[in-house]
């Protein structure tokens, strides 16, 4: 499932860019490399975890390795696509999903805290004018926590839910 979520996650931004840049989206040559790299580099990984599937011997750690990285991917391809404005911003709740089919509780919540912070690392990033962004209103911290409690507050996270009692009964 995580290679699957991975490499959908990888074509669907590679098919939104494209679009995008044919639409005549304005990215300067440093945003277009950042970008394009975040899109090769979530292929390469999922490419080299092909290698090693199978011969994993702890699932888990994996898992949560990839979902971070996952994040960590999401944040530089919105960072180098608007940062907030851009229109990657939902693949932190794709990632948050597939951590939720793959994880327990706790490393959903995890994920969710962690896209909370990337995200509100990027708009402090575009603050500060990086990557040559314009600098960001005055609710960057408020788009932070609304992304947050969306991520962390879904119905799917909340013990006893039946969302949640569906996903443990598929996980088991």
């Amino acid at each position: 499932i995580l290679m699957a979520a991975r490499l959908a996650l990888a074509i669907a931004s590679l098919v939104i860019a494209l679009a995008l840049d044919r639409l005549g989206g304005n990215l300067t040559v440093t945003e277009w490399h950042g970008f394009y790299g975040a899109v090769v580099v979530a292929f390469v990984a999922t490419l080299g975890y092909r290698l090693f599937a199978g011969r994993i011997e702890r699932v888990r750690p994996f898992a949560r390795a990839n979902i971070a990285l996952d994040v960590g991917l999401v944040s530089v391809l919105v960072a180098f696509s608007g940062g907030s404005d851009s229109v990657f911003s939902f693949l932190y709740l794709v990632v948050a999903v597939y951590a939720a089919v793959l994880l327990s509780g706790r490393g959903v919540m995890g994920c969710a805290a962690l896209a909370g912070v990337a995200y509100g690392a990027v708009l402090m990033l575009e603050r500060a004018g990086w990557p040559g962004g314009s600098p960001v209103a005055s609710d960057a911290v408020q788009r932070t926590v609304a992304l947050a409690s969306d991520l962390i507050g879904g119905p799917g996270f909340i013990k006893g839910h039946p969302i949640e009692l569906m996903l443990r009964d598929v996980r088991a």
